[in-house]
């Protein structure tokens, strides 16, 4: 369960129950990341999957497929998914492009831009927050 922090380039697959950190020199090309959370405050742009959360701190792009248990998107955070991403929790409170699908509760936060269609169990939208796009309740 070792915990693994990228603080430079980086192309290879990642394999932990640990937690991976990309810090703000961090780059991810490319490569899967398996893991239980994963914080991103460099760039990545491959695949996720994360027993636990995936918190996104900061601009990128996600190319790869991406599956976690809780999507956190910090103020400030621009994020673009390429892939449906799918989770059973979300909570955006910077600007998201793309599709989600979350099974429990998405909370959309003051400061949140989603622009995408959006499938969910329960959704919580604060003032001020924004969303363009369809959107799906229950039917999990």
């Amino acid at each position: 369960m070792e915990d693994l922090h990228i603080r430079e380039s980086w192309s290879s697959r990642v394999q932990t129950l640990g937690d991976v950190f990309i810090h703000k020199k961090g780059i991810v090309l490319g490569a899967a990341i398996q893991c239980h959370n994963l914080f991103v405050e460099g760039d990545f742009t491959g695949s996720a999957e994360c027993s636990g959360d995936l918190t996104l701190r900061r601009h990128g792009k996600i190319i790869g497929k991406v599956v976690c248990n809780r999507l956190m998107v910090e103020k400030r955070a621009k994020v673009e998914f390429l892939n449906t991403v799918q989770m059973n929790e979300c909570k955006i409170d910077g600007l998201v492009t793309g599709n989600l699908a979350c099974r429990g509760c998405l909370a959309l936060e003051k400061k949140a831009t989603l622009t995408g269609n959006i499938k969910v169990g329960t959704l919580t939208v604060a003032d001020g927050a924004k969303h363009t796009g369809q959107i799906q309740m229950g039917g999990f």
